[in-house]
């Protein structure tokens, strides 16, 4: 089934990786924030972090033309969001010659802007129109009861829910297996992995850093399992996890406790390596050209840059375990 994705925006690469993380399937066509993929069922892309929404992709085709047959599409009362993608040209002129396309072709059209049966999603792009049928939209309540500032224990810098869903996805991991951020922080991975059915395990080195993030999860209602425990001595949880997801300290973090950042990432990854799962990934953010990944230990499937502030660039590594 051939799916198109409208994602946030928020990142110029993320959102399609995260897409083929999440859903696997085959990569058709990129354009923007506009993403075609083929995929077996459509319905684990629900659990993205960084889309708009999902659709059942129609076709594209010229301005004058549909690529579909609305009399196969659209079922009941519908209505047609026609955006801009890039067009142009005289949108307003556009957008009623492609709602006249729809109308026209249908023996009884109802149309429903407010409580329509089918969704039609029409994106102008600069030689042509991408056709979607809305499968399942991202409102703007979807994280918003897990926004950071709403937490009963935060810092002055947070991660928010859209992102730390994004990196928990770019991990592979599935419900009910098991994800360690071993530097847990406030929790924002670990609330993520846990609306998602994921068994979250969470440590820190800083005491008041693990209470917190206890408090963050349980005021959700979500379970996770927090404890105080060096994040370069993972082996202390006496499990083996499908999934790692960490943002690694820097700087005066209090999580260095006077150990040198060099010597930490790499203890980290050595114990990351030993605690994970055989073909299992770790997403691993740290300062850009700090972490040096052993090619012994993990093979990187990818890297993101990230823009923090002033010298500052970060890194989301995405590595596999090499067994």
């Amino acid at each position: 089934m051939r799916i198109l994705i409208e994602t946030t925006g928020l990142h110029k690469e993320m959102p399609s990786a995260e897409v083929l993380a999440v859903g696997g399937g085959i990569p058709i066509e990129e354009r923007g924030k506009l993403f075609v993929v083929d995929v077996t069922q459509w319905e684990p892309l629900k659990r993205l972090g960084y889309s708009a929404r999902i659709m059942e992709f129609l076709g594209k085709s010229a301005f004058n033309e549909l690529p579909f047959a609305p009399q196969h599409v659209v079922e009941g009362r519908y209505a047609i969001r026609a955006l801009n993608a890039g067009f142009k040209g005289n949108t307003e002129a556009l957008r009623e010659s492609l709602y006249e396309l729809v109308w026209s072709s249908l023996s009884a059209p109802q149309v429903d802007l407010k409580n329509p049966q089918t969704v039609l999603y029409a994106y102008m792009t600069p030689k042509e129109v991408w056709w979607g049928r809305l499968l399942h939209e991202f409102g703007a309540d979807a994280f918003a009861q897990r926004d950071s500032k709403h937490r009963v224990f935060k810092r002055a810098v947070e991660m928010q829910p859209r992102k730390a869903r994004c990196l928990v996805n770019l991990s592979r991991v599935q419900p009910g297996e098991r994800m360690l951020d071993p530097f847990c922080g406030t929790g924002s991975f670990l609330i993520e992995a846990a609306s998602m059915g994921v068994q979250a395990y969470g440590g820190d080195v800083d005491g008041e850093m693990v209470s917190g993030a206890k408090r963050n999860a349980a005021h959700l209602g979500l379970a996770a399992d927090v404890r105080h425990i060096d994040g370069r001595l993972t082996s202390g949880w006496g499990v083996k996890f499908d999934a790692i997801v960490t943002d690694l300290p820097y700087g005066r973090s209090a999580s260095l406790k006077k150990v040198k950042m060099a010597e930490l990432y790499k203890d980290f990854l050595e114990s990351a390596w030993g605690v994970l799962g055989p073909d299992k990934y770790a997403v691993v953010l740290a300062p850009k050209g700090k972490l040096k990944v052993p090619p012994k230990l993990f093979a990187k499937v990818s890297a993101f840059d990230e823009y923090v502030h002033g010298s500052l660039t970060r890194q989301i590594f995405v590595l596999h375990k090499k067994d």
